[in-house]
């Protein structure tokens, strides 16, 4: 709290998380994280295992699997909704509203490409 003071900041438990990464020592396999409690402004924060930030899942495994995941169902969803509203048109007219609307892999640079589950999504 030294630094935020020194330099006027405030910080809002309410939208900070703290994440317990698996690697923490265990002990009777109970997380010892699980019993600390981090405050901010005297407000505890929330103890999770995963969270969803700029539209990307990060979890406590460090893993990419439950994000891949995620983007699979978004991607389905918009080449549903894309035949939904364009389906009687010539495939050369779907093909412009499935480029602009389905094709947006912001982050993918950033995930794991040896997850098994990309394999799902080069399925879909």
């Amino acid at each position: 709290m030294a630094y935020a003071s020194e330099y006027s900041m405030k910080f809002n438990a309410d939208k900070s998380k703290c994440m317990a990464v698996l690697l923490i020592c265990r002990r009777n396999h109970v997380p010892l994280l699980s019993k600390c409690i981090f405050n901010t402004g005297g407000t505890s924060m929330e103890i999770v295992t995963s969270y969803c930030h700029l539209r990307h899942t990060i979890n406590s495994s460090l893993n990419d699997d439950q994000d891949i995941l995620n983007r699979r169902w978004t991607f389905i969803g918009q080449v549903n909704s894309v035949l939904c509203y364009f389906g009687k048109l010539p495939s050369v007219v779907k093909a412009q509203p499935f480029r602009s609307y389905c094709t947006s892999f912001y982050g993918c640079v950033l995930r794991d490409l040896s997850c098994s589950t990309v394999d799902d999504f080069y399925i879909a």
